[in-house]
Formats: structure tokens, sequence, C-alpha cells
């Protein structure tokens, strides 16, 4: 527990920490709010970019230059691109998934030589073991020479995070936040050292901050941590962070020592039940906290 209250005091030192602005974050924020982007994802075979009136699909083999093609339908979106089949790596087919306007999520096939949804996927099962019935034919099939710039290089990568609250996107040098004042990028490698975290799990709206939930992987130890985080000037900046303790992972991550809820503008921890096959903790964090200066402030 000793560990648990130095933590605590260290987040609390590190507080109010204001992440600076690197080139590469500054030129994908300039990016996303000129584009009015909504989401992006980008690795070496394809980068997809869905903007407030048209979608940029770009597809490459073998390093090979790539085929772009753009989607004005405005229902169309939550794209996402998988090979149609590995042993062809992308080639020449790949598999198109996205939603449309009535929620309905659909699959089909993609030509780089002729663009254009067409017919079901050879694989046509997706991860989890469902059909992926053949989607709509005709989609994605108006060339371009748009390319997204930022995105030229090969050894840059974008991954939408799977967040809670928010939508992120991780990308090689930076982590961008849809705050509701617009796309905020910054580095991540001070971020992620500000949150003592290297995932982050959840982001809830406290009056003019947020609530983050953020994780730390330590071999078979995960700590968790809550940080109060601003997004709504022109930089991100950690005002103050609470250490919640680690929990011993053996198969999946039984989450946080404490569950919380929200009060209005005040948190309120509780503790979870001790587990001898997990970490044991005690209650001394539980009670409640005020949120509204920026700060974890017990309440007495």
């Amino acid at each position: 527990m000793r560990l648990l209250v130095l933590l605590a005091v260290i987040g609390s030192v590190c507080a109010h920490v204001s992440i600076a602005r690197a080139d590469r974050a500054t030129e994908l924020e300039a990016w996303l709010r000129r584009e009015r982007v909504v989401s992006f994802a980008a690795n070496r075979q394809v980068v997809v970019v869905e903007r407030v009136g048209a979608i940029l699909f770009c597809a490459r083999a073998h390093d090979g230059e790539p085929t772009c093609v753009i989607e004005r339908d405005p229902t169309v979106h939550d794209v996402f691109i998988s090979y149609d089949s590995f042993q062809e790596d992308g080639a020449f087919h790949y598999c198109i998934s996205w939603v449309e306007g009535d929620g309905a999520r659909q699959w089909a096939r993609w030509d780089r030589r002729a663009p254009g949804t067409s017919g079901t996927c050879v694989e046509d099962y997706n991860v989890y073991g469902a059909r992926r019935e053949a989607g709509r034919a005709g989609r994605f099939a108006t060339r371009t020479t748009e390319r997204a710039p930022l995105y030229a290089s090969l050894d840059h990568h974008a991954t939408p995070a799977h967040v809670e609250g928010m939508r992120v996107v991780d990308d090689v040098e930076a982590v961008c936040f849809a705050a509701p004042s617009g796309w905020i990028c910054a580095p991540n490698g001070p971020l992620y050292l500000a949150l003592t975290s290297n995932r982050l799990e959840s982001i809830l709206r406290v009056g003019a901050h947020y609530l983050v939930h953020a994780t730390e992987g330590h071999s078979h130890q995960v700590l968790h941590t809550l940080a109060l985080v601003s997004f709504d000037h022109d930089d991100v900046r950690v005002l103050d962070t609470l250490t919640l303790g680690h929990t011993v992972v053996l198969a999946t991550d039984p989450g946080p020592p404490y569950t919380w809820q929200l009060e209005g503008p005040q948190l309120v921890l509780v503790a979870r039940p001790s587990d001898p096959t997990w970490q044991r903790w005690s209650g001394e964090l539980a009670g409640r906290y005020r949120l509204e200066s920026g700060r974890f402030e017990r309440v007495p």
C-alpha cells in the first residue's frame, strides 16, 4: 500500500503537465481540421480517411503506387479494410466493410484493377465466425489522384483506438482526440508519460475537463490510473492523476481495483472485493472527490 500512496503522490506532483507540441502533432491537427476528418487509419498497404462529404480510400500492393478512390455517399461510414485473401497478400483484391445509413454493416470484394465493390469476399467469414453477406455493388469506384500526404511514407501508421467516450487515433508519433472543439493532437511519448500509461481505456467529460481511465501493462500486471485532462485549449494538458493500483492478470485484466461513477462534478470510488488470485487492495482511496478545479480533491 505504501507503493500505492507513493505513486499517488508522484501523480499529484506531476499534475498540470502541458504536452509540448511536436511538428508531427501540429501537422496532423492542422490537416484533420482543414479536411474535416471524421476518422482515419493508415498502414503500409491502406489509407482510409473518412471526411464530412467524402471518404478517401487508397490501397497499394507490395509497396507499389496506390490506387485511390472516393466514396461520396453520405450514408456510408465506419469503414475498415482487410485483405480479401491473405495468400494473395493484397496484390489486387481487398475486402471492404462499411456501415450503411440503416446501421447494417456490409462487406464486399474490391479490385484495384477495376475499382468498385462487387460480390462476396473470398474470405467470407469475419474473425468472430459470423458470415459476411455481400454488400452493395459499385461502392468505392470513383478514381482520384488525391492522396493523404501525411501518409505518403510507408513508415507512418495510424490506428483508431478503441476508447470509450471519444474517437481517438494513435499515430506513430502523435495521439489525436476528436474533442468537441475539434481534433487536438499531442506527441504520444510525452502524453503517455504524463498519464503514466501506454493505453487509453475511456474518456468521459466532466464539466470543462475529461476523466481519462488509462492502463500500463507490466509483464503479468496492469497499472490502472485516472487522470483529469484538458483538450479544450491549444494543447493537451494533464491536470491531475490518481493511481488506482495494480491488478494481476492471469488470462484477462480483471479491471481496476476500484469501481467508479460520476455524480455531477464528483467522482465516487468504491473498492472492489479482494480476490486471492488477483492483487489485494484496501479501500484507502474509496470515497468522493471534487473535480471542478481540475484536481482530485477528497471530500471530507
